[in-house]
């Protein structure tokens, strides 16, 4: 049979590992200024043009597509795991 400390403390290991997940939040989704990248400024590009534009009620940048390789690095922004939206037209 187990021993009063044994169930206090599967108990209050119970409670931590069921409350403490509600206190974390989702990380925020980067919003880059875009009026900046587009001004050359926020981001390093690369054999690339960078136009942005307003879509409805968001702004978007669109990067040209010439020959070779190329992209934008957005500056202060590191990605660990994430998720990158691209369209295509």
């Amino acid at each position: 049979m187990p021993s009063t400390c044994s169930r206090v403390a599967g108990i209050t290991a119970l409670t931590v590992w069921l409350v403490v997940p509600t206190f974390a939040q989702p990380p925020r989704p980067i919003q880059p200024d875009w009026g900046r990248l587009a001004s050359g400024q926020g981001a390093q590009v690369f054999n690339r043009s960078v136009t942005v534009a307003r879509e409805g009620d968001r702004t978007v940048a669109r990067l040209d597509a010439p020959m070779g390789d190329g992209g934008a690095w957005l500056n202060g922004v590191q990605l660990g795991d994430g998720v990158i939206e691209v369209s295509s037209c």
